[in-house]
């Protein structure tokens, strides 16, 4: 995926990146045995991804110029890391919490991870975009 400007690929560090330890956190302890040894590692992974992102972007929002590359990039990529997460109504979710593959519903994990980012996006000095815009999972 080719990205139009640094700013972009820092903001997609960030959230997308960021939904990817989420998800493999769900897989810590997982009954597929595979998945659950090599959860840590991603999670570890994905974690070390996501705070380069999130520094990048503080460097980025230094400037009025940069916070406002900043804004657009967010107000794109959040609705699709939100997305990333699945429907909240998603029948397979709970099949895939009875055999073990996960731990959460979709919504859950999703609510957790607007309370986790939408602070660093206000430290950022950037506006938080609503999360039902934009969006074509809910």
């Amino acid at each position: 995926m080719k990205f139009p400007t640094w700013t972009e690929l820092a903001a997609v560090n960030f959230l997308t990146d960021r939904v990817g330890m989420y998800q493999a956190r769900e897989w810590v302890g997982s009954s597929y045995l595979i998945l659950s040894k090599v959860a840590p590692m991603v999670v570890k992974d994905e974690l070390g991804h996501t705070t380069m992102g999130y520094d990048r972007l503080e460097r980025i929002c230094a400037t009025p110029n940069g916070r406002e590359e900043s804004q657009k990039a967010i107000n794109k990529w959040y609705p699709a890391a939100l997305d990333m997460f699945g429907r909240s109504e998603s029948p397979r979710q709970f099949e895939y919490i009875k055999w073990g593959l996960k731990k959460q519903p979709n919504g859950e994990l999703r609510r957790q991870f607007i309370a986790d980012v939408e602070p660093l996006i206000a430290k950022l000095g950037l506006d938080i975009p609503d999360p039902n815009k934009n969006r074509r999972f809910f």
